[in-house]
């Protein structure tokens, strides 16, 4: 009887132990891997890192060994090795008769000297902001716009190849759409470019908007400048025309409201979004609490 106790008393000692024993080794486990984690994230950085300053050295040997006649010659050679890929593709292609591949190295073919021309467009540019960066700037927003209507139009061109094998009149729909949509991208796309391009200016350089206030004889008060430490932007009473868009963000952006609404004037045009931009920013800027609205 006191052997059969012993061995009862002792059982829930095991018991207890065993989560004790094992805890520790979960959480070294879980230790590990968090290091692990750490380890290979930094491992990444310094890789990523690495290549970059290699881009980077090897960008600039380019530009110093070739000069101004280097993004013409990266061009023609990237435009070389575009085609050299889809020789590559119909090779492989040919006896597999796959009509995906076909449609694509179709498209990259019938649009070759589009291609030489984007990438000569874009080396020149990345040329001219390495080397000519204040006279580059003001047409940075005319590059970065370029950019996002090409990637659109590739878009487009990527949906419709991908509807060749589907067929639906949807996406066909769509495709059209979208290439119609192309200009109003672009528009728009330059429009917010030189809007964030002017407020880099004017919060680079604060002398500027006092010597355009005092040219302009516009004056905003301290109230609607500033509410709570933040810049507010509200909708003119004493420059406006219809609901004193233009006029308040050119007194926000401290520059003339003439060049705000040659801005809209030129997306009116491209099927009409200046219009409905205006009338979206009419609805959702709030007037200027410090000037009259008697009509």
């Amino acid at each position: 009887m006191a052997s059969k106790k012993a061995s009862r008393a002792k059982k829930p000692a095991l018991r207890r132990a065993h989560p004790a024993k094992s805890h520790p080794q979960r959480s070294q486990l879980e230790q590990n891997m968090e290091h692990f984690g750490k380890e290979m994230e930094g491992l990444g950085d310094r890789i990523s890192k690495h290549v970059e300053e290699k881009h980077r050295a090897h960008e600039s040997w380019w530009h110093r060994t070739f000069g101004i006649v280097g993004p013409l010659i990266s061009a023609v050679l990237g435009t070389l090795m575009l085609a050299l890929l889809i020789g590559v593709m119909n090779l492989v292609n040919l006896p597999m008769g796959i009509g995906f591949v076909s449609q694509i190295s179709s498209f990259l073919y019938a649009n070759l000297g589009w291609f030489f021309l984007i990438s000569l467009f874009f080396s020149y540019a990345s040329y001219f902001s390495r080397y000519y960066r204040r006279a580059y700037r003001p047409f940075s927003p005319l590059v970065a716009a370029t950019g996002v209507a090409i990637m659109f139009w590739l878009l487009a061109n990527a949906i419709d190849i991908a509807n060749f094998s589907i067929n639906s009149s949807v996406l066909a729909n769509v495709v059209l759409a979208m290439g119609r949509l192309i200009p109003v991208v672009f528009g728009v796309s330059v429009f917010v470019g030189y809007i964030i391009l002017v407020a880099k200016i004017s919060m680079e350089s604060p002398n500027y908007g006092k010597i355009s206030m005092e040219k302009h004889g516009s004056h905003v008060s301290a109230r609607a400048r500033e509410k709570d430490g933040i810049k507010r932007l509200y909708r003119s009473g004493k420059d406006r025309i219809l609901g004193g868009v233009c006029g308040g963000i050119g007194e926000y952006f401290q520059i003339d409201p003439i060049i705000i609404r040659l801005l809209f004037v030129i997306l009116a045009f491209a099927w009409g979004f200046g219009i409905l931009l205006y009338i979206i920013a009419w609805i959702i800027i709030p007037r200027n609490p410090e000037h009259k609205w008697d009509r």
